[in-house]
């Protein structure tokens, strides 16, 4: 979604544009993305989306040495995110292992 102050511009996957001036249509009732008297106005509005998402960091790389130090940061500070109480025991199974050396590879159909 963007806005410039008067047109309200939502862009979602598998649906066409839709375009809504705020100031005539505050309820949002009439969809203008195919009036040709706003093409103009439609195409600045999505150029203005796509320059705002190609700016977003969608993915951050770590490396392994990084990754292994991220993990379980938060439990060794003492914060424990998503459990009762602090008696309650750390999850067996971790993203990455302290060290993937000590790796132990769990079949199918093991006992955990």
């Amino acid at each position: 979604m963007a806005f410039d102050g008067r047109y309200k511009f939502v862009h979602c996957l598998g649906f066409g544009p839709m375009l809504f001036d705020l100031q005539q249509d505050p309820d949002e009732l009439r969809d203008l993305a195919r009036d040709p008297a706003l093409a103009p106005v439609l195409s600045r509005m999505k150029d203005q989306m796509i320059d705002w998402s190609a700016g977003l960091k969608n993915r951050t790389a770590f490396s392994d040495p990084q990754l292994r130090d991220t993990v379980g940061k938060s439990a060794r500070r003492g914060i424990m995110i998503g459990f009762w109480s602090e008696d309650e025991p750390l999850p067996a199974n971790r993203l990455v292992p302290p060290d993937p050396a000590s790796a132990t590879r769990i079949e199918a159909g093991d006992a955990q």
